[in-house]
């Protein structure tokens, strides 16, 4: 049985700290994965799942600085600890990560030359599976292939077991054993290699398919709901036109967009735009507990702010402001904050770490509304003091 989206959010959530720990056991055969999906440099991949990013450094160090990865989880912890990953290892420019779902996959047709699942094709009900794979088929390039690690539903004493379990105990014992081979047929994919381990007795598959010999058009994508559109406001509220006119009276040429849909928070706002979390320039107004005055951090969307650093910054300790102080303040409500057009001068510190993309997006006004600058162009609307407050 496939679990709801948010339960499945909130229990990866909450795994992604420690994930790694307990999920050693099927580092192997995702490894083995890897190398019968065979990626090749400049190759442009994606993977579904990608969660705390292991296979994402391995995709990368394999396609090359002329090559591109892409990484997509429901989680957003576990996207956080994949972003950390990634940038320890120095390969920013060569992945990117986003929040979503697999059976509405945020790219544009033909897209990828491969895709990559581990473990994760097992997490859907048999419905989802075709829905997946048939995003698969849409987002990959002519001749575009696909690789599955995951459990194989056998004829054995160990699967029964398993699926007892994971009939009572399914927030724990997620994942089921599935058909690979017959799942990958019934969407029009051809079996190109099939290698088939154990797992503490239980059946692993690890296939790689090629991309069916016909792909679905838009419009039969669109009918059957695989494709999920942004939707976008007609005419901007008066609060996100406001930050509009401040944009536009301060010389900046940026242009704010706001969605039907809440950008409230940094993951949020990172799947609607189709960019990292950390290039989410997250707002958030402090008050100096002896001075009383507001404090405007502009930080990754990826990080945490320690408060003590910025207190030392400031010279005098700051608390979380609630929401009556932020709009006195600057004017907009908290998940609004936008950079510049403030009720009145705010000192300003800049997280470092967005300084490392070309590109970042900041609130807008509203919830719902952001707009796309530069890291220079933040430093200049702000007058901000870049510093590290993570």
């Amino acid at each position: 049985m496939e679990k709801p989206t948010e339960l499945a959010r909130n229990n990866y959530n909450r795994l992604s700290r420690w994930y790694d720990l307990f999920s050693g056991s099927e580092r192997r055969f995702t490894e083995a994965g890897l190398r019968m999906l065979n990626a090749q440099p400049g190759e442009k991949v994606l993977e579904i799942g990608c969660g705390t990013g292991l296979s994402l450094l391995a995709l990368a160090r394999t396609v090359g600085q002329s090559g591109l990865v892409h990484g997509i989880d429901i989680s957003e912890g576990m996207l956080r600890v994949a972003s950390a990953r990634i940038q320890k290892a120095g390969l920013l420019k060569v992945v990117n990560l986003r929040l979503g779902d697999a059976q509405h996959l945020p790219f544009e047709d033909a897209s990828f030359d491969a895709v990559f699942m581990s473990f994760t094709l097992e997490l859907f009900d048999d419905a989802g599976i075709q829905r997946v794979l048939g995003e698969c088929a849409r987002v990959l390039r002519k001749g575009g292939r696909v690789g599955v690690v995951s459990l194989a539903k056998k004829e054995c004493r160990a699967v029964k077991i398993y699926e007892w379990f994971h009939s009572r105990l399914p927030a724990i014992v997620d994942c089921r054993p599935i058909l690979v081979r017959q799942a990958f047929t019934a969407s029009g994919f051809e079996i190109r290699e099939v290698c088939e381990k154990a797992m503490w007795g239980l059946p692993v598959e690890i296939a790689v398919a090629v991309q069916p010999q016909r792909k679905s058009t838009a419009k039969e994508q669109r009918t059957r709901g695989y494709i999920m559109a942004n939707e976008k406001r007609t005419s901007l509220s008066p609060s996100a036109q406001k930050v509009q006119d401040a944009l536009r009276v301060n010389g900046f040429p940026c242009t704010v967009i706001e969605f039907v849909d809440s950008t409230r928070t940094s993951a949020e706002a990172a799947a609607r735009v189709g960019c990292t979390l950390g290039q989410i320039a997250k707002s958030l107004v402090f008050r100096g507990q002896d001075s009383g005055r507001p404090v405007l951090v502009i930080t990754s969307g990826a990080n945490r702010v320690d408060e003590a650093k910025v207190g030392k910054l400031l010279g005098e300790p700051i608390g979380r402001a609630d929401a009556e102080f932020v709009r006195a303040s600057t004017g907009f409500a908290i998940g609004g904050v936008p950079p510049l057009g403030h009720s009145q001068p705010i000192v300003t510190f800049i997280d470092e770490d967005l300084l490392q993309y070309e590109n970042i997006w900041g609130a807008a006004g509203t919830p719902n509304a952001v707009f796309e600058l530069t890291p220079g162009e933040l430093q200049k609307m702000t007058g901000g003091k870049v510093a590290h407050v993570k």
